[in-house]
């Protein structure tokens, strides 16, 4: 939840409504060659692929960047989709 962003009812609306036409709208307007990249949770990675999204064609793990909290967060990620 964004600041000034309405609460979705539900996930199906919040994927459906935003984050899959936000992603699609990126993608979109890529150039031949150029790359798209999301930090997204893991549960909405997961959501994503379960609803077909597009696979990323990389995953960076961002764990490194916790410090002394690596081994007690959750794994992050940074996806990246290339046209």
């Amino acid at each position: 939840l964004y600041e000034c962003m309405t609460p979705f009812k539900n996930d199906n609306q919040f994927y459906n409504e935003f984050l899959i036409p936000m992603l699609n709208k990126c993608f979109k307007y890529l150039k031949a060659g150029g790359h798209m990249a999301f930090n997204i949770s893991p549960k909405m990675f997961k959501s994503l692929m379960n609803r077909g999204y597009k696979k990323p064609s990389q995953s960076i793990d961002l764990r490194q960047q916790l410090g002394k909290q690596y081994k007690t967060k959750s794994q992050d990620y940074l996806y990246i989709w290339s046209k």
